[in-house]
């Protein structure tokens, strides 16, 4: 009988096997259309591979477009909109850099050819530049450069990723009409037309119709509760049907007609649960729209576009031993799953640690301490205060869970440099890959 994988195994599988399908399918097709077509007599050592990265660099971009499409019907085969993003981020790069070492490929069969490598980098040198291939080129370059800069306004960030997607567009479209292996061997012109539009659909989708045929719900503000002088809660009432979702996953929010809340969505997590009538969103005002958000009239219109997201522990229902850890307001996702625990009967042995700067920074900590302990699964909580203890280690959560050895899963919710210094501690520790999710305050 076939052995079942656990969920996140499944989903870590599933992500590797759809990119690895993609390039190798890509290469192949390539490689037939060589033995099949006329190849030219100079094709190694530079051209071959120079064109192979330019495919394989078109084709993840199709994918990544995918994965950030912000539909469930292409969610899954990320294991969630989150993970969906953080490939994005990752093999969006990786596809770019593929761009420029395909350039730079060329330029030695250019000098073997004994063309000026003018015609290879200056747009209108000659009659035999390709213009429009440089240009897409140079702008691949800047846009990329942007779009990485973290200190760079979020709507003007959203505004850069739109002008990649149409680039994208431009870049898909070249390469299915210059002629080369592509016009000539109809099997990987099919296949590079099927991506280049499945990456231009799932575009267009995201940017022109998800506003208005996406999972909408309309909601009414009830209630702004402030924690601190930063953190507020932003409690929701449905206006016409509620929403149901997972514990631990996000929900994108949209102000309709607001003459001071900015017109883009933004994304954030759950802090209820779905047993509630009412949503609510914990939510620290550090830019101009959570600063706006706080400032709404009680029964004020709000779009709750969702759920989205892997970052829930129906993930590692094969595992029996959790351990939560939020930094911060990356608390929020797991006052969510903590109050689902309140509703069900689901017995399960938790470790809880919240991190924060000082003890006036632990927004909830009273009501982790006098609410969710009660649940029937035996909880452990810690409040964590770097300013009086330092770091949160994985070493130091391993002395809390002795005698345990394995058999527990590990979820992190932070900023980046915080969930991947602790993913690699647990590593180090042992814990395998597989049992360690985390969930990027970082949408960008």
């Amino acid at each position: 009988m076939p052995v079942a994988l656990p969920g996140q195994i499944r989903t870590i599988v599933r992500e590797y096997a759809i990119f690895a399908l993609v390039v190798v399918t890509t290469i192949l097709l390539w490689v037939m259309a060589k033995v099949f077509t006329h190849q030219p007599p100079d094709l190694w050592p530079w051209l071959a591979p120079s064109q192979i990265l330019g495919l394989i660099a078109a084709a993840l971009m199709a994918v990544v477009l995918m994965a950030g499409a912000r539909s469930h019907t292409l969610e899954w085969m990320f294991g969630g909109l989150d993970r969906g993003i953080q490939m994005h981020r990752r093999v969006g790069l990786t596809a770019l850099i593929l761009v420029g070492v395909h350039l730079l490929l060329l330029v030695p069969a250019w000098i073997e050819r004994g063309i000026p490598l003018a015609d290879l980098f200056v747009p209108f040198y000659s009659p035999h530049t390709r213009t429009p291939d440089i240009l897409i080129t140079y702008a691949f370059v800047a846009l990329a450069f942007l779009a990485y800069n973290k200190r760079l306004r979020y709507d003007r960030w959203q505004l850069i990723h739109r002008t990649n997607g149409f680039l994208f567009a431009v870049f898909a479209i070249r390469i299915l009409v210059v002629p080369g292996s592509i016009t000539e061997y109809e099997p990987l012109r099919t296949w590079m037309v099927f991506l280049a539009t499945a990456g231009i659909l799932a575009f267009l989708y995201r940017i022109l119709l998800f506003n208005r045929f996406g999972p909408r719900y309309r909601y009414a503000v009830d209630q702004i509760k402030p924690r601190t002088e930063e953190i507020y809660d932003l409690v929701l009432r449905p206006a016409e049907r509620r929403m149901i979702y997972d514990p631990g996953t996000f929900a994108f929010l949209s102000v309709p007609n607001s003459p001071s809340v900015p017109s883009e969505m933004h994304p954030f997590s759950f802090s209820s649960t779905l047993v509630n009538r009412d949503v609510r969103f914990s939510i620290r005002a550090v830019g101009d729209y959570t600063k706006a958000l706080r400032d709404l009239p009680v029964g004020a219109a709000v779009d709750v576009y969702g759920p989205f997201g892997g970052f829930t522990p129906h993930a590692f229902v094969h595992y029996r031993r959790l351990v939560l850890i939020g930094s911060g307001i990356g608390i929020t996702p797991f006052l969510s799953m903590l109050s689902f625990e309140l509703t069900n009967n689901d017995f399960r042995r938790i470790w809880l640690y919240y991190v924060a700067r000082n003890r006036d920074d632990a927004a909830y900590h009273e009501e982790i301490e006098n609410s969710y302990l009660k649940a029937d699964s035996y909880i452990d909580y810690d409040l964590w205060v770097t300013s009086e203890r330092g770091r949160i280690t994985a070493a130091a959560i391993a002395e809390d869970l002795k005698p345990i050895e394995d058999d527990y899963a590990v979820m992190l919710c932070g900023t980046v440099p915080f969930n991947r210094d602790l993913a690699r501690q647990f590593r180090a520790l042992g814990v395998p890959a597989a049992r360690i999710i985390a969930e990027e305050f970082a949408f960008r």
